[in-house]
């Protein structure tokens, strides 16, 4: 008995196309969620947080002689220099290290710190708070009133107190050289190497 011919299994290709489409699904993942998301600040955020081109950084800074008003504090950079005469500084003043400053006819309405600097000189003026000269070079403070307390620390070159009056302490220690002068009216105490100014 002669068989007859089989047709062509004309399903196989297509069943394997389906199986080949199902395994190449995926599933899309599900979207980030905006509430709490700790990514970063937005560009608004980050704005807000970045201070204004002109607003106010700090102390104000003195490379030069000024006059008039200073409203906060004041600054002299390492190695600059810095002439008040006539002047009025609400805060404080600070010297840099190898920076000098000359005071004259003016008031400090805070402190004089200087550490590092390479000369200060105070006259004719007011401090109403402390005048803190440490480990740096010379002084000269003449006339002056300091409200608060001198000191002066670790310092290399010559320094001379003369007729000033200071209404806290004159403490002078572990200076290269003992400060000179006389005629200071001290209304606290003189001690260390000031204790004969």
């Amino acid at each position: 008995m002669r068989r007859g011919r089989q047709a062509p299994l004309r399903w196989v290709p297509l069943l394997a196309a389906a199986v080949v489409a199902a395994g190449c699904q995926t599933t899309a993942a599900p979207a980030s969620p905006t509430t709490g998301s700790t990514v970063g600040p937005s560009v608004a955020e980050a704005s807000a947080a970045t201070p204004a081109a002109g607003q106010p950084q700090g102390a104000t800074v003195c490379r030069e002689t000024r006059s008039g008003t200073v409203s906060g504090d004041l600054t002299v950079p390492d190695g600059e220099s810095c002439s008040l005469a006539n002047a009025t500084v609400a805060g404080t003043v600070t010297v840099g290290k190898g920076a000098g400053l000359v005071v004259s006819l003016s008031t400090i309405g805070g402190h004089v710190v200087a550490d590092g600097h390479a000369s200060v000189t105070i006259t004719q003026s007011t401090v109403d708070g402390n005048l803190e000269l440490r480990r740096g070079g010379s002084a000269v403070v003449g006339g002056a009133t300091i409200d608060g307390n001198l000191v002066t620390e670790a310092n290399s070159g010559n320094q001379t107190f003369t007729g000033n009056t200071v209404d806290g302490n004159l403490t002078c220690s572990g200076n290269r050289l003992p400060p000179q002068g006389g005629a200071n009216t001290v209304r606290g105490v003189k001690e260390g190497q000031c204790a004969i100014l």
